[in-house]
């Protein structure tokens, strides 16, 4: 599995070591996605900075919908991506965000030799792994 995640600024980028013993690798660098044909790696999770249009559709289009949860199984060649910024309008930004969608899914079927992709866009409440405290 991989999932991508983004940064505000340099220094919350992931280091390239995950703790001794994990399956997880965090990246920071494209090339390092390679990690997922080692057996003892099951998650790679890219942290990258993202266009700063992309950063604006997100923040102003993607966040005001509140029950954000879209997946798609796609074909990488031609992915179907409607969904995943319906209800936004027509925009740079919106044009922007489906493009990297678009890259991401066709590095990840490079890298997997999948002939379809999943897609999954959620929005979190918290960060993944927060437990809550009663």
């Amino acid at each position: 599995m991989m999932t991508t995640t983004t940064a505000e600024a340099p220094q919350d980028l992931a280091s390239h070591h995950a703790a001794p013993g994990s399956s997880t690798r965090l990246v920071t660098e494209l090339a390092d996605l390679a990690e997922l044909a080692s057996p003892e790696v099951s998650v790679c999770v890219l942290r990258r900075r993202i266009d700063s249009g992309v950063e604006a559709f997100a923040r102003e289009q993607l966040l005001l919908l509140r029950a954000l949860a879209e997946t798609l199984l796609v074909d990488p060649g031609a992915p179907d991506l409607a969904p995943l910024a319906a209800g936004a309008p027509h925009s740079p930004g919106r044009e922007a965000f489906l493009h990297d969608v678009r890259g991401l899914i066709s590095l990840f079927a490079d890298l997997t030799g999948c002939p379809r992709i999943g897609v999954r866009l959620a929005r979190l409440d918290r960060p993944i792994g927060e437990c809550q405290q009663v």
